[in-house]
């Protein structure tokens, strides 16, 4: 019913054979995978506002009166205003406005980073209005319901409208050949504007109308728009319009202190259903976490966060020639000592012996060339992961630096140089007394790391270190950090808070490195107290804003104030951020797992850890092409999945993307030789 018709209907598109159109928003139509296929049911959910959905239907009518297709309005007579006498105009191309004279190449701005999803295109200005030359001039038919105020409004009405008007030949879709004497074929809008709303006259029979409706749009040529407010409707009315739904956006407004943090965001874009009409699987979106804008000529939808973006070329070889600097210099003084100790390669020689894996580790004389970098490919838009939470919550931080007495500095242990925020260092730890905590000890060879990750940080004034395990709040490391803490406390003279009897530490440190159960693992070992105090998770950016202070201690009184995880804004060079994207301290709808599996496997055949083919069970050489090695892990494991594809129906593939995320859980659940990922920059201290 929806494949094979190639009728030629104004502003719309064949893809995949099937009829397509506009929902006069380009950044929803960039979410929905380009266009609304025909049929599609999209449902705007608006929860806890009423400015926004009603901006979106009147895009979609004013696409309709654009492209000259017919529009059906259903609203209730109790509505004071008319959506459709004040449609917005289309936008006009190469306007003034957009002509700006581009600066001379000395005096360029420094490339922005394009965080909408529609690339900043808007069909249509929502400050104009349609003339009425344009009105006149298009073929639109706009019919009502209730057509008069006499005519109740009611589901079972508009259900006998819908089925009236789609049975007509210009819109109902024809089984054969047309009629040479038919219609020329147009598309309808159906715009529903309160659907569930108390002001239907059979509200209780809502759920009989969505059941429907499918079975009504799916032979014609049509499309519907509604708004809709679930918290009006019952949970079982709400769960079936979810499910029935080809598209459904829940659009979820922000308070005044979210709209603080995140600037011009006016609340969150939530996709709970996408189309499957022509696919078994939906077009992927550009991201899952997203935002909305309303301005005064458009609507927008944002990714609230983004990868992170490289720094720039010069500032990359002045670090590289500094960082070759300091390691020579390292290995001059130990070449002193024993010129074998600097000549050892970082290879499967130089592991911790007790996790030597066996000789078919290693390569043969016949292995390919490895990388000698890591490249990203050109397709791969790698922008500034540093959403605007973390700006506003470092000004809050700074804020809060007066009333502090000290700082813990929380760490992921596998990244111990890398991973450290620079702007964190400067800010906070050179302001007050400083502890760093080396967090997931466990996920290291502590016998082979720890001395040297300590010399390195001597070296660099961070005498201070203590080593934990906040998963399995280890009691030991958590009493050593308790006593560093207090010692630091009390030999540090508080000229800021001389009157205060208790002390108020800091957190630190960038996302999921394990702050909150830090946090919550000196609450439970010195309190006794097990209920967590800050909420956890195994993911980055759950603590988004700083915290209130939470007891950690009696005697003497500490607080401590948990904080959001800050990243750099800028990253110096592709391993850097690649380190953390494998680490998983970057939200993974920001990264690309394929892309941060190439990464692993590049890092691994770079530093000589070949143990993986014995993990994954692959007999054959090691790989430095990661499409080959998924396929020898699906081919191993029997990895296949069934899609559709259009015009051979169900075909089976190799299931790549299980493949990808069997690989990253090598690394991610330590089963792998060696999980430093910072080894290299740590060799002139081994």
């Amino acid at each position: 019913m929806n494949f094979g018709d190639t009728v030629s209907i104004k502003g719309c598109s064949l893809k995949s054979r099937h009829l397509e159109t506009g929902s006069g928003c380009a950044a929803v139509d960039a979410v929905l995978g380009g266009s609304v296929p025909n049929t599609s049911t999209v449902i705007y959910d608006e929860v806890s506002s009423r400015a926004y959905a009603d901006v979106l239907l009147r895009l979609a009518s004013s696409e309709g009166l654009h492209e000259e297709h017919d529009i059906l309005y259903v609203s209730s007579p109790l509505d004071e205003d008319d959506l459709m006498e004040k449609l917005p105009s289309r936008s006009v191309e190469g306007s003034s406005e957009s002509k700006k004279a581009a600066p001379p190449d000395e005096y360029a701005p420094v490339k922005q980073i394009e965080s909408s999803v529609s690339k900043g295109i808007s069909k249509y200005d929502l400050a104009t209005t349609v003339t009425p030359e344009t009105r006149a001039a298009s073929s639109t038919k706009i019919y009502r319901y209730p057509s008069t105020v006499d005519v109740p409004f009611s589901y079972q009405g508009l259900t006998n409208i819908l089925k009236e008007l789609l049975n007509r030949p210009e819109y109902a879709k024809s089984k054969g050949p047309r009629p040479p004497n038919s219609p020329k074929p147009r598309l309808l809008r159906v715009i529903i504007r309160g659907l569930g709303s108390p002001l239907w006259e059979d509200a209780e029979t809502v759920r009989q109308f969505i059941v429907r409706l499918p079975h009504i749009m799916r032979h014609a040529y049509a499309v519907l728009f509604a708004s809709t407010n679930t918290r009006a409707m019952s949970e079982e009315s709400s769960r079936q319009l979810e499910t029935i739904a080809d598209a459904f956006f829940r659009l979820e407004s922000m308070n005044e202190e979210e709209k603080k943090m995140y600037d011009k965001a006016h609340g969150y874009w939530r996709i709970i259903r996408l189309p499957r009409l022509i696919s078994l699987a939906p077009t992927p979106p550009p991201s899952t976490d997203l935002s909305f804008e309303l301005h005064r000529r458009s609507f927008d939808i944002k990714i609230l966060h983004l990868p992170p973006a490289l720094g720039d070329e010069e500032t990359d070889k002045k670090m590289m020639w500094n960082t070759v600097r300091t390691v020579g210099k390292r290995l001059l003084e130990r070449s002193i000592d024993g010129p074998a100790k600097c000549m050892r390669p970082l290879s499967t020689s130089s592991a911790h012996p007790s996790m030597e894996g066996p000789s078919s580790d290693l390569p043969s004389s016949s292995s390919p060339p490895f990388r000698d970098s890591f490249e990203l490919p050109s397709s791969f838009d790698f922008r500034v992961w540093f959403p605007m939470h973390m700006s506003v919550q470092l000004k809050a931080m700074e804020g809060k630096l007066r009333t502090v007495d000290l700082i813990l500095e929380v760490h992921d242990a596998r990244i111990p140089i890398s991973g450290r925020n620079p702007l964190l260092a400067r800010q906070f730890s050179a302001a007050r007394p400083h502890i760093l905590v080396m967090n997931k000890m466990d996920l290291i060879d502590m016998g082979k790391y720890r001395r040297p990750i300590e010399e390195y940080y001597a070296d660099h004034g961070a005498p201070r270190i203590v080593w934990t395990d906040c998963k399995r709040r280890l009691s030991k490391a958590i009493v050593d950090l308790r006593e560093c803490m207090i010692d630091a406390l009390r030999s540090e003279p508080r000229f800021n808070r001389t009157t205060k009897t208790e002390y108020q530490v800091m957190v630190i440190g960038i996302p999921n490195v394990g702050k909150s159960s830090l946090i919550n693992s000196l609450r439970s070992t010195n309190l006794g107290i097990k209920k967590s105090a800050v909420t956890e998770g195994a993911r980055p950016g759950v603590t988004i804003r700083v915290q209130n202070r939470v007891r950690i201690l009696d005697r003497p009184p500490i607080y401590v104030l948990d904080t959001p995880g800050v990243l750099p804004p800028r990253h110096k060079s592709v391993d850097e951020a690649m380190k953390l994207a494998l680490c998983d301290l970057v939200l993974e709808s920001a990264t690309e797992p394929r892309i941060v599996a190439d990464y692993l496997l590049y890092w691994m055949n770079r530093t000589g850890d070949y143990s993986y083919t014995r993990h994954l069970g692959l007999p054959s050489e090691p790989v430095d092409d990661i499409d080959a090695l998924l396929k020898r892990i699906c081919a191993r494991h029997e990895m296949r999945v069934k899609r559709m594809i259009p015009g051979e129906g169900y075909q089976e593939r190799w299931d790549t993307d299980k493949a990808v995320k069997m690989f990253i859980a090598l690394f991610r659940s330590a089963k792998l030789r060696d999980h430093c990922l910072d080894k290299e920059l740590l060799l002139p201290y081994l």
